[in-house]
């Protein structure tokens, strides 16, 4: 694998990330190729913007932050990549933590990696 190609894919992975801790929507459009199409398990939905809101979401789960990435790429070319959000650590605001896990596959876009279907929370 190429480590210069996973280091790109890695950082712009970690800006999502950060973006979405922070509420931050310009971050995350920034690393989304619309439209952003969601693979669940009785449909496929397709969006022009993104389809959730990060403050509303941490709110409604009472999660205040996020740490404790743990990412593996498990393939990789040129234009496209898997990764997979092994584990991180959610935490409310009084400090409790839990485990989730997710998916996302990204691919290369003018030479900078954007999401292409995420966000199977």
């Amino acid at each position: 694998m190429n480590q210069g190609l996973r280091s790109d894919l890695l950082a712009v992975y970690h800006k999502y990330l950060n973006g979405f801790v922070s509420e931050n929507m310009d971050v995350i459009n920034e690393c989304i190729e619309y439209p952003l199409t969601h693979v669940g398990e009785t449909s496929v939905k397709t969006f022009d913007t993104f389809p959730l809101s990060p403050s509303e979401m941490k709110k409604a789960k009472e999660w205040a932050a996020s740490d404790n990435f743990e990412i593996e790429v498990v393939a990789q070319n040129k234009t496209k990549a898997h990764l997979i959000l092994r584990n991180c650590r959610r935490l409310r605001a009084d400090g409790w933590g839990g485990i989730r896990c997710t998916s996302t596959q990204i691919r290369c876009s003018l030479f900078r990696w954007r999401f292409l279907i995420d966000f199977c929370i």
